[in-house]
């Protein structure tokens, strides 16, 4: 199944030549048994979309790029700050990096209130400062706590509400949310949107589109295997190679390069609804919002 033709629109973020690296890649070894390495720059303002079969090691390079899985060969940097360690990925992710992942792995004995805390507790800590005494300050952080559900368009009354007592939808956005707490630049995105009806992964896309054009967000790093939001929020794209390829990449620097790569065009034809959002649901959406596929 090969798509003939692909409307879309422009890129939700588009990055000035000048603008300053917020995330520089190299000799980044995905698989500790491949001899292949990433290269890979992020610059303000650009989505970098990750597209590739199951595999092929889209949430280990978000995993690797978050601290969460040690680095077995490469640097990371951030600016000017080497981040090649896993400890300095970590200290990175509580104050630069926000991480979405597939799941919303909110912590379910905590109130969504406590849930979107800890990550400012842990900014704060990152920055020396200490913990929350006088009321005046808890208050104000209340306060923040619900600006930060207002970005993600999620109603105030659920601080107090546990995760399992939200959609998964909403529990989605809570975790976007958690993602922004502590004043964050790039956000690193393993497909958000994978578990979501059509609606609530049209909502996410508009998020993050909003997030970038807003200014609250210099750049991200979005995995996925959603065409539709591959086209709506990429600015440059990375498929991932599998078979004899794994570990290595191809760089496309904008749609009509990536629409002539075999690779891509094998991607087309996974069985895979997920790739593809019907006819009927994209006519019901604002005719500048929808990317159509002719199959």
């Amino acid at each position: 199944m090969v798509a003939d033709s692909i409307m879309t629109n422009p890129p939700v973020v588009a990055a000035p030549e000048a603008s300053p690296i917020e995330l520089s890649v190299r000799g980044l070894r995905l698989f500790p048994s491949v001899s292949a390495t990433l290269d890979f720059d992020l610059r303000a303002g650009e989505v970098l979309v990750v597209l590739g079969r199951n595999g092929t090691g889209k949430s280990l390079l978000v995993n690797l790029l978050a601290g969460i899985f040690p680095v077995p060969r490469g640097t990371v940097r951030y600016g000017e700050l080497d981040l090649g360690t896993t400890a300095g990925l970590l200290r990175a992710r509580q104050g630069r990096f926000g991480v979405v992942f597939q799941q919303p792995a909110l912590l379910r004995s905590l109130t969504i209130y406590e849930n979107l805390l800890l990550p400012l507790q842990l900014a704060r800590q990152a920055a020396g400062a200490g913990p929350w005494t006088r009321w005046t300050e808890r208050a104000a952080l209340r306060e923040e706590v619900a600006h930060l559900l207002a970005l993600v368009g999620a109603p105030a009354r659920c601080l107090d509400l546990f995760p399992h007592e939200l959609s998964v939808g909403d529990q989605q956005c809570v975790a976007l949310a958690r993602s922004l707490a502590g004043d964050k630049r790039v956000l690193l995105c393993d497909e958000p949107t994978a578990d979501l009806g059509l609606d609530k992964a049209f909502q996410i896309d508009e998020l993050l589109a909003s997030l970038l054009h807003g200014g609250l967000l210099s750049a991200a790093v979005l995995c996925t295997q959603n065409l539709e939001t591959a086209f709506r929020l990429g600015t440059r794209f990375l498929i991932l190679g599998d078979g004899e390829r794994l570990g290595s990449a191809e760089h496309c620097d904008c749609v009509e390069e990536l629409r002539e790569r075999p690779a891509f065009q094998r991607l087309l034809r996974l069985p895979s609804e997920a790739l593809f959002w019907s006819e009927h649901s994209a006519e019901k959406r604002p005719a500048a919002s929808v990317n159509r596929f002719a199959l």
